[in-house]
C-alpha cells in the first residue's frame, strides 16, 4: 500500500512540474484609459477561504500553463 501511494505522488507531481507559466500581458506599453502608473496588484487576504482575491489592477495580463511536448 505504501508504494502505491509513493507512486501515485510521484505521477501527479510529475504532471504539476510538467507546465511552464507563460503570463501574456494585454498592454505592453501603457494601458489605453488608465489613470494611474503600472503596479503590482493589491492582494485581499481579509478572508480565509483559499481564493486568491486582487484589486487595483492596472497592467492586465493572461496567464498560460503550457506542457512540455
Amino acid at each position: 500500500m505504501k508504494q502505491l501511494f509513493t507512486i501515485f505522488l510521484m505521477l501527479i507531481s510529475l504532471s504539476t512540474f510538467s507546465q511552464k507559466k507563460e503570463m501574456i500581458y494585454l498592454w505592453p506599453g501603457k494601458v489605453p484609459g488608465e489613470p494611474k502608473e503600472k503596479q503590482e496588484p493589491v492582494i485581499d487576504t481579509s478572508k480565509n477561504d483559499n481564493v486568491l482575491r486582487l484589486s487595483e489592477i492596472t497592467n492586465p495580463a493572461i496567464e498560460v500553463f503550457l506542457s512540455d511536448p
